[in-house]
């Protein structure tokens, strides 16, 4: 590679004018892993060609692999006024767009990628994933089982559809798609956890923890297997085991509403830490005033102080937000009739 890069810089001597000579000596020089000369080599290729459509793409694409996002998108940006109909340039703007959580461009961005390149299994699996995360079960499914169908190698679309499963109630598939990604990446602790939420809706409560329990002793630090954990915990009553892990979610991180709305709802099942109980759920709600699982917790905490017509009221917001959640519906059939027993 040294004496190529000699030759090329030689040649470049003669011809500084030719952006070929400029990407061919880039590319050299990320192949003999002198990146931070390759990216200068890159940033001078556009800076020298702007309207050089192959300099911009290799520029944006180095910068969105060493994690540059910021740089990459407003490159990836330039490349999309020389040709705004190339599929990877849609695909990438689109992926870092949902990471911006900025979800209508990135819908656009993929959709597009999409038409251009109905084979692109990566872009179907990030609108697949975009579009479960908005509630859009029917759709998402549709996706991620057309980027399993392009590409049957790619764990992270057997996990999403299995995400979308679950969201439908369709249970045993969902468990199949956790299994399929999981047999193609053993390790994976997400993986682990969808499986193991599959297992707790099938009340396979025990096969849920052993799976569980060794991940945690192995991610120390992963507050994601701690609340999986706790959720098992609380299904099976164990409240006193449940808010332990949930305790130390918290810890690791402050601002994780679910640790905190699903802390909240345990002290109140207990009766203890009922001030704390009130103050995490009211800064989750603060965050999310909709979210029904929120309300429910603030209602909880109200019927176990005795403050049941603020219970009541409040359990009253879930149900208009979910009328047909019977769980919401039975908590308003407690808080009337049933008196509830004196704080610990």
């Amino acid at each position: 590679p040294d004496k190529a890069i000699a030759e090329i810089n030689e040649a470049i001597k003669l011809e500084d004018k030719e952006p070929r000579l400029h990407l061919t000596l880039g590319k050299l020089l990320l192949e003999s892993g002198r990146e931070e000369d390759a990216v200068k080599t890159f940033k001078k290729a556009t800076d020298l060609f702007p309207e050089n459509f192959s300099a911009q793409i290799r520029l944006a694409d180095w910068y969105y692999i060493k994690g540059m996002f910021e740089r990459s998108l407003e490159t990836y940006k330039v490349a999309e006024t020389l040709d705004s109909d190339n599929p990877v340039v849609q695909a990438r703007l689109g992926k870092i767009y949902a990471d911006k959580n900025q979800n209508n461009k990135a819908q656009a961005a993929l959709e597009k990628a999409i038409r251009l390149n109905p084979k692109d299994a990566e872009s179907h699996y990030q609108l697949g994933k975009l579009v479960s995360g908005e509630g859009k079960w029917g759709r998402a499914q549709s996706l991620l089982s057309n980027a399993i169908a392009l590409d049957a190698r790619h764990g992270a679309s057997y996990y999403e559809l299995g995400v979308v499963l679950l969201g439908r109630g369709n249970v045993d598939l969902a468990k199949d798609n956790f299994q399929k990604a999981l047999d193609l990446e053993p390790k994976n602790s997400g993986y682990i956890m969808g499986l193991a939420m599959a297992l707790v809706e099938k009340k396979d409560l025990d096969s849920a923890l052993e799976m569980l329990l060794p991940v945690s002793k192995g991610e120390t630090r992963n507050p994601k297997i701690l609340i999986a954990i706790c959720k098992v915990y609380t299904k099976k009553g164990f409240f006193t085991a449940a808010t332990g892990y949930c305790e130390k979610a918290l810890n690791l991180n402050a601002d994780n509403y679910e640790a905190m709305n699903r802390l909240a709802w345990l002290y109140a099942k207990k009766s203890v830490n009922l001030q704390k109980a009130l103050e995490l759920s009211s800064k989750t709600l603060e965050a999310f005033p909709n979210r029904p699982e929120f309300i429910d917790t603030l209602s909880e905490i109200f019927y176990v102080q005795g403050e049941t017509e603020k219970a009541v009221e409040k359990i009253q917001e879930a149900i208009k937000l979910m009328p047909n959640n019977p769980y919401y519906k039975q908590q308003l059939w407690k808080f009337k009739n049933i008196k509830p027993k004196s704080p610990a």
